[in-house]
């Protein structure tokens, strides 16, 4: 499904403190969908920058999180993605009790890295790359 307004796929990653997963995730998804539009939030942002390991983490395979900066979810992004990735049910569950469409939320089941060391991050740097790759390709 495509965003009217910029016809390309608005894709939003939704994560706890949007500091470790959905940024991740949103660089991932920019990669592996060069035309998309991809955005990440939070549920409960505290922090001004995304994890030093997630930063590194990216890097280590070309993807930026130079200038990320956590926010909290609007309603304005839910209503605007065309997909919304969040991490766990419980992030489903909020999503949910926000507003968002049921029909475009996908939940990829990936741990929270938080406070674990680099080999932490690139496990679930990776596990995102291989969830949203099997997704992307076949359904963006």
């Amino acid at each position: 499904m495509l965003n009217a307004k910029c016809r390309m796929p608005m894709f939003l990653f939704v994560c706890t403190g949007n500091t470790c997963r959905s940024p991740m995730a949103a660089a991932i998804a920019k990669q592996l969908v060069p035309d998309c539009e991809a955005h990440s939030a939070g549920l409960a942002v505290c922090g001004n920058a995304a994890c030093e390991n997630a930063a590194l983490a990216a890097a280590e395979i070309g993807a930026s999180l130079d200038g990320h900066k956590p926010k909290q979810i609007s309603g304005d992004e839910l209503t605007r993605a065309d997909r919304i990735f969040c991490m766990t049910e419980s992030h489903r569950a909020a999503l949910l009790r926000l507003g968002a469409v049921p029909e475009k939320i996908t939940v990829l089941n990936v741990s929270d890295p938080f406070g674990g060391d680099l080999n932490t991050y690139r496990e679930c740097r990776d596990e995102l790359a291989e969830k949203l790759k099997n997704f992307l390709i076949y359904h963006a």
